[in-house]
């Protein structure tokens, strides 16, 4: 009898497994939406700090800051072209704790 009950107690289980991760699907769906939204505010408030703004230093420190908090770097440096555009020229460098 035993041989006959395993199989179909495996398949319940399998189908039972399969539900419950059809079921989270819309959840882990939310997240991502949710997340995507989060992002999109954070970079219209990212925009409008920029353009409340027309102090080329505050642009870029406000850039570096978030780019770096963005990538979760701990160190960030921006590097421009000179006016003769022959020439790399450090125009900001930012540490960022980690701690």
């Amino acid at each position: 009898m035993l041989v006959h009950i395993i199989p179909e107690l495996l398949s319940v289980k399998t189908r039972e497994l399969f539900l419950k991760n059809k079921a989270a699907e819309p959840d882990r769906e939310m997240g991502i939406i949710r997340t995507q939204e989060e992002t999109g505010r954070h970079v219209r408030m990212l925009t409008h700090e920029i353009k409340s703004t027309f102090d080329r230093q505050t642009i870029l420190k406000t850039t570096v800051v978030e780019l770096g908090r963005t990538l979760t770097l701990d160190e960030c440096a921006l590097w421009m072209l000179t006016l003769t555009g022959l020439e790399l020229q450090l125009s900001y460098i930012l540490m960022l704790s980690t701690k």
